[in-house]
């Protein structure tokens, strides 16, 4: 890549690190949440699909704008809103209160999301763009590295609001450094171009069968993961008698394998193709999904095994995926498409978080009380993931014009 492509790849990634980050935080914090708040279950997945929910819903209704706006004007205003809704997550004093602070950050992060997608398909070379895309998901592992296990070790030595602090402090500072870096980037806008309403937009997108397939590819992609994530440290905390100082770790040794991982796929996605590539990884990740969900009491080196390599596979397939859709959108719809790529990852996140909670039962009084029925979200998981297959088996590795 070129020196102002890294750069540009860099701070994308820096962006992804902390909007994951925000998102990803809650998860390992479930047991606290919910002997914190004396929440259920249910509550406790309604308040992470509330962020993905919001995160959908608002990517969708402002994605049709993203196509009309300067790139780096676009995603400054996501950001910094983004960072407002995290103080509010951090001051919440109760169950109503974070719920209401993860829905405006849910609302600003499904911009940035979309944003961070019509930037690599707008900006890197489609000969390049799988790598750009593995790079630009390093952010995940390096939240899953560093942020999170960081996160965790200051949460429990000094309160679950203080890794919320820590990503506004660190958001303002690259907000600042964006400022004066960033390029303008108006690409997307060059040549006869008119505004759309968003009514225009979907009637455009939704006509066209390949974006309809991509749009229902993802959405059976993330259903099948988020359905078990959220419930993940829950499960071994209680059940597999994992240790709450020991979380941290477990997050580090996924992060760490996908870092590693995260390149060569996306190298592999470009050489051998995209659906190649996702062909091999989707079945493993199921079969890596089943082992999770079904996870005896075992030494904490096998949890670190088997829940890296599940981060490896479940991240993995996502490397092809997301280059995969900007190959198939036009590039005048592009942006307004990764929005609709956006909500459907958020929202499918949002409904499988929710279906999650009706299957799964967590004491909330009892921190001794195994977690039931997490084998059960597992299949959930297992089969939507076969459908995105075969979904997938319908969508052509064209690039768009």
């Amino acid at each position: 890549m070129t020196r102002k492509e890294s750069l540009l790849i860099f701070m994308l990634a820096s962006i992804q690190f902390l909007h994951i980050l925000d998102f990803m935080i809650i998860m390992p914090l479930g047991d606290v949440f919910i002997l914190d708040f004396k929440i259920d279950a249910s509550k406790f997945s309604f308040m992470v699909s509330s962020y993905s929910i919001s995160a959908g819903v608002f990517g969708l209704l402002g994605s049709v704008y993203l196509d009309y706006l300067d790139r780096k004007k676009a995603i400054m205003i996501a950001f910094v809103g983004f960072l407002i809704g995290t103080s509010l997550c951090a001051m919440a004093t109760n169950y109503e209160f974070m719920v209401v602070g993860r829905i405006i950050t849910g609302c600003f992060g499904g911009l940035i999301s979309s944003l961070v997608l019509a930037i690599v398909g707008d900006e890197i070379g489609q000969e390049k763009r799988a790598r750009g895309m593995a790079y630009v998901m390093l952010g995940f592992s390096m939240s899953s590295v560093l942020g999170v296990p960081i996160g965790l070790f200051l949460a429990n030595h000094f309160g679950w609001r203080v890794p919320f602090v820590l990503v506004v402090l660190l958001g303002l500072v690259l907000a600042i450094v964006m400022w004066f870096v960033l390029q303008n980037m108006t690409k997307h806008l060059e040549g006869d171009y008119r505004r759309k309403s968003l009514i225009v937009t979907t009637k455009a997108i939704l006509e066209n069968k390949q974006l309809q397939r991509g749009i229902a590819f993802i959405f059976f992609l993330v259903l099948g993961q988020f359905t078990v994530i959220p419930f993940i440290t829950p499960y071994l905390i209680r059940n597999v008698h994992i240790l709450n100082d020991h979380i941290p770790f477990v997050y580090f040794a996924g992060g760490a394998m996908t870092l590693i991982s995260a390149p060569f796929i996306g190298k592999m996605a470009d050489k051998y193709g995209r659906k190649k590539v996702f062909y091999i990884i989707a079945p493993l990740s199921m079969v890596l999904i089943f082992v999770m969900t079904n996870l005896p009491v075992v030494p904490l080196a096998g949890v670190l095994l088997c829940n890296g390599l599940m981060f490896v596979v479940v991240s993995g397939r996502f490397i092809p995926s997301n280059a995969l859709m900007t190959i198939i959108a036009p590039l005048h719809l592009r942006g307004s498409y990764m929005g609709f790529i956006t909500a459907t990852i958020n929202i499918s996140a949002g409904i499988a978080s929710i279906i999650a909670g009706q299957i799964i039962v967590i004491s909330k009084t009892d921190a001794t009380m195994p977690v039931a029925n997490f084998n059960y979200i597992g299949y959930v998981a297992i089969a939507s993931s076969l459908m995105a297959i075969l979904v997938v088996s319908g969508i052509r590795e064209k690039q768009a014009v």
